[in-house]
Formats: structure tokens, C-alpha cells, sequence
């Protein structure tokens, strides 16, 4: 009768992996790399295609990325801070064909015109996209370019904190705020910087001549200085 070996079965060998036969670090990450043809041309890895597709032809994502850089507004030499409702229109304006007076907007152009100021909205209006967007076409309508920016939104009846807000961070050299709230009340440093407009009519030429004076007294020292 045949005896049954009691010893362990053989351990069958062990294939070895890529990474033991290539002599690479199996804790390092794995990097593709092209591969040759036999011509020893090299070919592109899927990975390297993907990365080629996404930044185009040479130059391309760069001249993309010019296109999107916003406009410069650090150190501008004026800027009008412009509020809508009471300004642009009369306050009590509700439908959307009393709202953006032919008039209130000219004298805007003209006041841009005459100080060539760029529009920064300070108007409850920039809070909301489109109602940002209908704003900024209105503009258009009159010539003025699209504003170079919005105040921040800090807290409701502290418009004057937040136009003061992006004067501390932009630094224009003259600037004056547009609206029919009595701003000046609000904080001390409005004064010489505001014209309040008569919300029942909105903007007036009486008061858009206020502003374009403003903006010339401001000018008055830096031109002294220069």
C-alpha cells in the first residue's frame, strides 16, 4: 500500500510583477510615458492627447485668458458712483416704461463726457444678474461703456460704507456718488464726494452740473501738484 507524504505541498512560483521586472519602485506613482514605434518614432499617451486638447494650439489658452482678465480699476482718475432708482428715473417709477428716463440718462452721458469718469454701480440693482445686465444695456443705449465694477454688498442703508468700501480698495483719484439717499448723513467722509439727487423727479440739470463741479474741485489740487 502506498505511503502518503506528509510534507508540504510545493509553493508554486510567484509571477513577478512590472514593476520588480523593470527595477521600478513599486510605492512610486505610475507615469506614462510615449511609446516608441519601430521607427522610433514616439507616440502620444492618452494622457498627454487629453492635456493637448485642452490648451489648444500653442498660444491659444493664453490669448483666452487676456480676453477674460476684467479692466483695470486700481488708481482710475475718476469715478461716478451711480445709484438708479430716484436717479435714473423717478422714484416712484414702477413700470418698466416710466423707469429710465430718456432725460436722466443723457445727462449722465453728459456728466461721463464732461469729467470722463467711469461708472462704478452702487444701485441695489447690481445685487441681482439680470437686473445688472438690464442696467448696463440701458447705458449702452446712451454711449456710456459697460461700468468698470460694483460695490460690495456689506449691510442694507450702509451704501455710504460700502462706496467708501471701494474707494479704500481701488483708490481713485476723484470720485463722486450719485444718489437720491442722503449718503453725507450717513458718514462724514461723503462730504465734498456727494450730490444727493430729488427722488420724485430723479436726475436734474442742476444736479448733474453739481456733480461735474465736484469732480473739477477735486481735480484742482492734483493738477496744482502735478
Amino acid at each position: 500500500m502506498a505511503i502518503l507524504s506528509t510534507s508540504p505541498a510545493p509553493t508554486p512560483p510567484r509571477r513577478r510583477s512590472v514593476s520588480q521586472a523593470s527595477g521600478r519602485d513599486p510605492s512610486l506613482p505610475a507615469v506614462d510615458r510615449p511609446r516608441s514605434t519601430s521607427c522610433g518614432r514616439q507616440v502620444p499617451t492618452p494622457r498627454s492627447q487629453s492635456l493637448q486638447r485642452s490648451l489648444g494650439p500653442r498660444g491659444e489658452a493664453r490669448s483666452e485668458a487676456r480676453k477674460k482678465e476684467p479692466p483695470r480699476v486700481e488708481g482710475l482718475p475718476a469715478v461716478l458712483f451711480l445709484d438708479v432708482d430716484g436717479v435714473l428715473h423717478p422714484v416712484q417709477a414702477r413700470h418698466p416704461r416710466q423707469q429710465f428716463a430718456t432725460g436722466c440718462l443723457a445727462l449722465v452721458a453728459d456728466v461721463v463726457k464732461a469729467t470722463g469718469a467711469a461708472i462704478c454701480l452702487s444701485t441695489a440693482w447690481r445685487l441681482d444678474p439680470s437686473a445688472r445686465r438690464f442696467v448696463e444695456e440701458k447705458l449702452r443705449e446712451f454711449g456710456l461703456g459697460p461700468p468698470i465694477g460694483r460695490t460690495p454688498n456689506l449691510a442694507q442703508f450702509h451704501r455710504s460704507r460700502e462706496i467708501l468700501a471701494w474707494v479704500t480698495k481701488f483708490k481713485p483719484s476723484t470720485w463722486v456718488a450719485l444718489d437720491d439717499w442722503p449718503l453725507n448723513e450717513e458718514d462724514s467722509k461723503m462730504h465734498g464726494h456727494f450730490v444727493q439727487s430729488r427722488p420724485r423727479f430723479g436726475l436734474q440739470p442742476d444736479t448733474a452740473q453739481r456733480v461735474v463741479e465736484l469732480f473739477k474741485a477735486q481735480q484742482q489740487p492734483l493738477k496744482s501738484h502735478a
